[in-house]
């Protein structure tokens, strides 16, 4: 049984700490919109054989700390919480900790670092880092017309309209310039996934930050491993195997859904620096 840290007194009570195995260590949180890489990101950084990462896509940490988060803002919950509010948010740090990260499945001896993917904003993610001061910002951005194309063909996502696709993707842009102001930061290009001095140059720096060296599995894994393809209607199936022309699916689109790309989409296109070319 893990040692409990005898906390400073609040308000003359004295309450108990984290007594999770794996809370002090440094946190690699990824964070994407659908489509834009993650999932390979995520399980290349999965084979860092010193970080403890569960591999699974998942929005729990977010919506955990967005129900979190309300409590501690809106002033009729916070006045109705039970809990001091530095034992409140121990008690959330504690919960993603055993719901992410369960002691008994780790594979890893002694990990150094945790990493696992949630959609993030900078509102969620200055709570997150608040309850993880050594959290680690992987953030990875794509081409948006690659993105929404990917989106509306894909078979969940494709259940939203175009437009509510191009709303979700020009979002990305919130979480980098989150990133690219931190110094906890790094921002991936999709398109740094095909090159492997830029990978190692990327994970480098993110495993640096936590505190690790660079294993080159990690980058071989992404370049060697095959991307979940969409075929939009219309196109063949050479095209829609050659990520290179992925950026010419607007070409399918109709002149409705241009103008709304460029309508949703053009301010996050520009500050990305990929081109409308429509």
């Amino acid at each position: 049984m893990n040692a409990l840290i005898t906390p400073p007194a609040l308000n003359g009570k004295r309450f108990h700490q984290s007594g999770h195995r794996f809370g002090e260590l440094p946190f690699i949180l990824i964070s994407g919109t659908g489509r834009s890489g993650t999932t390979i990101v995520t399980k290349g950084i999965q084979k860092h054989s010193k970080v403890y990462s569960n591999g699974v896509e998942s929005n729990i940490i977010h919506d955990l700390l967005s129900a979190g988060l309300r409590n501690c803002q809106m002033p009729s919950r916070r006045n109705q919480l039970i809990l001091p509010l530095p034992r409140y948010e121990m008690e959330f740090r504690d919960l993603i900790l055993r719901l992410r990260f369960p002691e008994e499945m780790n594979g890893i001896d002694e990990p150094l670092a945790l990493s696992t993917f949630s959609s993030m904003n900078p509102t969620i993610a200055e709570f997150f880092e608040k309850l993880f001061p050594q959290v680690v910002w992987l953030v990875v951005v794509r081409n948006g017309i690659e993105v929404v194309a990917s989106r509306v063909e894909h078979q969940t996502f494709g259940r939203f309209s175009f437009e509510e696709n191009c709303l979700v993707w020009s979002r990305c842009v919130e979480m980098a310039d989150y990133a690219h102001q931190s110094d906890r930061g790094v921002v991936l290009r999709h398109e740094e996934l095909f090159d492997r001095d830029l990978i190692e140059q990327r994970l480098g720096g993110v495993f640096g930050k936590a505190g690790l060296d660079y294993q080159p599995r990690c980058g071989d894994f992404i370049l060697r491993t095959r991307r979940h393809g969409t075929q939009t209607q219309g196109e063949s199936d050479e095209n829609s195997l050659d990520l290179g022309k992925r950026r010419d699916r607007w070409k399918y689109w109709t002149k409705d859904q241009r103008i709304q790309f460029n309508r949703i989409c053009g301010t996050a296109m520009d500050s990305l620096g990929y081109e409308i070319p429509f």
